[in-house]
């Protein structure tokens, strides 16, 4: 009894609850109805909110404004039923030019065998960044090759001003949303945590997916968001390759986790194109009191690299 007690424990520790979405309603007159799973109707009120599970109903002379939790309003007055979870899945999806230019940016230049730093630098004033209002949540890490569907991401984290409008209390934290999407815009994945590291095990294979793209939105108002970023699936073949030589490096060091060691796993990964794996490395490796210089300015030379990024 007390392992299982200790099993569920633990899986709530490390599972996030999935984010459930909803629809905010802007306008709306008395055409225009709810209807829950349970077959309870009602009618939609300006203000109220729609569930994901529900469905709209939209009679001859109805008419519905609602917005979506990514701000985008939707316009419904041509009558029949909608599902709720199909105009939230379509507000989800990313539809902007700029991602076309960012997915063109990747492929280009984060998809092949050997990357050369230099000309991949070079053509990055083409691309335009995609940023949403006049605060962001800041991804030190913009674009990064991963090995394979278990990967983490990283962000700042954002102070909000106690007495803000999300409601914050003092000793509360800020959550976060963070929303993966593939390389057409489509959602996959939604978690929310009050960490600014998450690491992702993605259950089911991406048939044909070498890229993938996410972007987290500090929760609350105003709507606070990163910009979106990408993760490259690497090759099977550089994928042992970095994996064999990521086990030849902790087996040279009786500690595998020391700064040391760290360091030079960190220095490793960032050659190769694993940005997201050398930086946490780095912060590892500088995580202690009187850090070495080298470090320090070495992890600093990293980050400003980084900001070159589209």
């Amino acid at each position: 009894m007390k392992i299982c007690i200790f099993y569920i424990v633990l899986c709530l520790n490390i599972i996030y609850l999935n984010a459930e979405p909803k629809l905010k309603v802007l306008s709306a007159n008395n055409g225009a109805i709810s209807r829950s799973q349970s077959g309870a109707s009602n009618k939609i009120k300006s203000g109220a909110f729609i569930n994901y599970s529900d469905k709209i109903i939209i009679s001859e002379k109805g008419y519905l404004v609602v917005q979506c939790d990514n701000g985008k309003p939707l316009e419904l007055k041509k009558s029949g039923e909608y599902l709720c979870s199909a105009l939230i899945d379509n507000c989800s999806n990313i539809t902007s030019a700029g991602f076309k230019d960012f997915t063109d940016w990747v492929s280009s230049n984060m998809m092949k065998q050997k990357t050369d730093k230099g000309t991949m630098m070079k053509n990055l004033g083409a691309v335009s960044r995609m940023s949403s209002g006049s605060k962001k949540v800041n991804v030190p890490i913009r674009v990064s090759k991963i090995l394979d569907s278990n990967f983490s991401l990283v962000w700042n984290s954002l102070k909000m001003k106690l007495g803000s409008p999300n409601g914050m209390g003092k000793d509360e934290k800020q959550a976060y949303i963070v929303k993966i999407f593939d390389n057409k815009g489509t959602q996959i994945l939604t978690k929310e945590t009050v960490d600014t590291v998450l690491d992702v095990n993605l259950m089911r294979p991406l048939i044909d997916t070498l890229s993938l793209y996410w972007q987290v939105e500090a929760k609350g108002y105003p709507r606070t968001i990163s910009e979106i970023s990408a993760l490259v699936f690497t090759g099977i073949d550089e994928k042992n390759q970095i994996k064999e030589k990521i086990v030849s490096m902790n087996n040279e060091f009786e500690a595998s986790d020391s700064p040391f060691a760290n360091f030079l796993l960190a220095n490793y990964f960032d050659s190769n194109g694993y940005y997201i794996d050398a930086y946490l490395q780095f912060r590892k490796a500088i995580n202690m009191q009187d850090p070495p210089e080298e470090y320090v300015l070495r992890f600093k030379e990293f980050m400003d690299n980084q900001k070159e990024m589209p």
